[in-house]
């Protein structure tokens, strides 16, 4: 976990001087952090994560990552068609 935050707090610092993440890449990685933690929140059983023993266990992670990964994606979403509607 350490050498995670010390390559996100390059990756932050190298990102202030040069900026070249594009908002679609930005999205996409917090995309990613979004359904990873919701995958390590199901797997180490915090609480709400017995809200999904009724599906089969191979798809319970899959499902959890996925919905997890979406959540970042709505925000974006909804401000993406608020932008085009004002423009009509």
């Amino acid at each position: 976990m350490m050498a995670g935050g010390v390559v996100g707090a390059v990756g932050h610092r190298l990102h202030l001087q040069t900026p070249v993440v594009t908002p679609f890449g930005r999205a996409m990685l917090w995309s990613s952090i979004s359904g990873l933690t919701g995958y390590l929140f199901y797997g180490l059983g915090l609480p709400g994560s017995q809200l999904l023993e009724g599906i089969l266990p191979g798809l319970r992670g899959l499902v959890v990552g996925f919905g997890w990964g979406l959540l970042p994606l709505l925000p974006i979403y909804w401000w993406y068609r608020r932008e085009k509607q004002e423009r009509v």
